[in-house]
């Protein structure tokens, strides 16, 4: 959902450029990301970076480990995002930088006019560069910027490349069917990305409950070695019609 409603936002910012758009629906999308954004800040909580420390007195002390802050630091997010991820609050962020000794990396204090200038470069160098490409080219270049400078800078430079570009994501459109019920269909696969390694992944799907009925990993792609994984999961939870 934030997804989508961000490249949504991204594509009608770029849209208002050429075309006269209702300002109304650019409010309306703001407010929507906004309240998107706000629900799923609240329901996450402190993930596996930040461990409590209960103490004799006053409240738990929250705990980062050094090698985490500086793993963040170094992906150069900003750190309010950098609290945000953790579950904790700016100024416990500063605290554990000051502490560790850390700083965040600053940025280039360029104009606008320039970055769109560099930007402009990039471009040139690479048409059908995205918000990732052309920032890491920036960093490869001594420019850093923040990601709304860079997309700003875009923006401004290459909106109609923006649109384009959104408009060739595209999205998979799932074919919907319908069955009577649990073990009435089951999808089977194997992923190879890790062959590699000689790591092969052998799963099975329920079509109707989307419950997972088999999980596997095998250090071959043999057909007895699928069989055998299909096996046990029909052993466990019944045959499959399909």
């Amino acid at each position: 959902m934030e997804f989508t409603c961000r490249q949504e936002l991204y594509l009608c910012n770029a849209l208002s450029r050429h075309i006269d758009m209702p300002t109304e629906i650019l409010h309306a999308l703001q407010d929507l990301f906004r309240l998107v954004t706000e629900h799923i800040e609240c329901i996450s909580g402190r993930n596996r970076y930040v461990e409590t420390l209960p103490g004799q007195m006053g409240r738990p002390k929250l705990d980062i480990e050094r090698e985490t802050l500086e793993e963040f630091l170094e992906t150069d997010l900003p750190v309010p995002c950098i609290a945000k991820m953790m579950g904790v609050s700016i100024r416990t962020v500063f605290r554990r930088m000051q502490q560790f000794g850390l700083s965040a990396r600053r940025y280039s204090s360029m104009s606008d006019e320039e970055l769109d200038r560099v930007v402009q470069d990039v471009k040139n160098e690479m048409p059908m560069a995205g918000y990732r490409m052309v920032k890491g080219r920036l960093r490869s270049l001594g420019v850093h910027v923040q990601w709304r400078r860079v997309a700003a800078s875009l923006h401004r430079v290459d909106s109609l490349g923006i649109i384009s570009r959104l408009a060739g994501l595209g999205c998979v459109v799932r074919r919907t069917y319908s069955v009577r019920g649990p073990l009435s269909l089951w999808h089977v696969d194997t992923n190879h990305k890790l062959i590699r390694y000689n790591i092969v992944l052998f799963g099975a799907v329920d079509g109707y409950s989307r419950k997972v009925m088999c999980l596997r990993v095998a250090t071959n792609n043999l057909a007895s070695t699928a069989f055998a994984a299909f096996k046990e999961a029909t052993e466990k939870h019944g045959i499959p019609s399909r």
